[in-house]
């Protein structure tokens, strides 16, 4: 993934904060024989995620919807892993409305730290995936 190309202050860490709650995800999905975790944030501008990723390094890409939908081109960015590893508590101590999502990101960091990176899916993993996938969940 593209590494970040500018330094972010700690407005820019709280802006990304307020993107996170607003419009974005904490994913987990498997990458070969691993379950590994991810932060996404979505939006129609962008300007916006070229933001995120130019700070916070990641990879952008496109959604097109058929041309016959009302919706809008929507841009992503996946912001690197082991950038959020290096930096969480300077994000997450200013979100709102995902402090659990965030909460269960610093436990998988405590299963790379505490064993082996590439584990083929432990119980401890598959825990998080759960409860980050009922967190997930529209509506909740």
């Amino acid at each position: 993934m593209p590494e970040a190309t500018k330094t972010p202050t700690n407005e820019d860490y709280a802006y990304l904060a307020g993107l996170i709650d607003g419009e974005g995800c904490f994913v987990m999905k498997k990458i070969s024989t691993q379950l590994q975790m991810r932060i996404n944030i979505a939006n129609t501008d962008y300007g916006m995620v070229k933001w995120i990723a130019d700070y916070f390094g990641g990879c952008i890409w496109e959604q097109r919807h058929p041309k016959d939908s009302h919706r809008k081109t929507s841009y992503h960015c996946e912001i690197q892993t082991s950038f959020v590893r290096k930096n969480y508590r300077k994000i997450f101590k200013h979100l709102k409305t995902k402090k659990a999502q965030s909460q269960l990101m610093i436990e998988y960091f405590e299963t790379i730290e505490n064993k082996e990176h590439f584990e083929n899916y432990s119980d401890e993993r598959n825990r998080i995936k759960t409860k980050l996938n009922k967190l997930n969940k529209r509506g909740v």
